[in-house]
């Protein structure tokens, strides 16, 4: 779980995949090595053979609400070339609040890149979006230094610290009394979730942070999707006094699903 947006990438991640053809090149890298990385606040992007600079700005993922004034950008077609894209922000305006850049390259709306979109696409796929779009942006300053790389700009580097949900990461110790939560399998979109209801006040759960209605997302490191509910619970037991987890808003949860079912596809491999 070491992006808040994990479902998210690994239906881009598959997407890649299956559109590589018959032969696939990986870069990987295993968890105590991004651990050193992430302790050293170095970007994972630097290990590509052809890596660009770190003081280059990496793309970014924004969620923009219509409030009712619109989005706030208007996109502007460069060189008559398909896909390309800029956008004006409004000062003030919903994208200028979501924290999109002045001038900023289009890159993908709604988890679906957009290189081949013509501006009647791109114009439909908008105002299907409703009440608010997702969108991949990157400086335009930044697109000749990928472009001369080798590298194409994605999700999978995207910074998403203007996104308004986050993980949270909570550290109970066990108390006489026990954690002091319930945790219950619900469903949700896109199937069943694990969620923590009735907090004990003054107890672990709620002194370290939890909310109710929290969505599970990982026990002591390891990720809980695709677990069933046993397991988990199991899990939490067997990790003795103290435990660390992974949890969400719940409102978030819901986000990052709803964007998962806008990507909506056959991903098995």
């Amino acid at each position: 779980m070491k992006f808040p947006f994990l479902n998210f990438i690994y239906h881009q991640v598959v997407q890649k995949v299956k559109a590589s053809g018959h032969r696939l090149s990986l870069t990987v890298l295993d968890e105590p090595s991004y651990e050193k990385l992430h302790a050293d606040r170095i970007s994972p992007l630097s290990l590509l053979t052809n890596n660009i600079p770190e003081s280059c700005p990496r793309p970014k993922l924004c969620l923009v609400r219509n409030e009712g004034k619109g989005f706030g950008f208007t996109a502007s077609a460069t060189g008559g070339v398909r896909g390309t894209f800029l956008l004006t922000v409004e000062d003030g305006g919903a994208a200028q609040k979501a924290g999109i850049p002045q001038g900023a390259r289009l890159l993908d709306v709604n988890g679906e890149s957009i290189v081949s979109f013509t501006m009647s696409q791109l114009s439909k796929k908008l105002h299907q979006s409703g009440s608010r779009v997702v969108l991949l942006v990157l400086e335009s300053s930044a697109w000749e230094m990928y472009e001369s790389h080798g590298v194409t700009p994605s999700i999978a580097f995207a910074d998403t610290s203007s996104l308004p949900y986050h993980p949270r990461k909570l550290h109970l110790v066990r108390c006489p009394q026990g954690y002091g939560f319930l945790l219950r399998q619900e469903k949700c979109l896109g199937g069943h979730g694990q969620f923590l209801r009735e907090l004990d006040p003054g107890l672990p759960a709620e002194v370290s942070g939890m909310r109710e209605g929290d969505r599970l997302l990982g026990v002591n490191g390891q990720s809980v999707e695709g677990l069933e509910h046993e397991d988990i619970v199991t899990l939490i037991q067997e990790s003795g006094k103290q435990v660390t987890l992974l949890v969400i808003s719940n409102e978030g949860g819901r986000f990052y699903s709803e964007v998962n079912k806008g990507l909506s596809r056959d991903f098995n491999y």
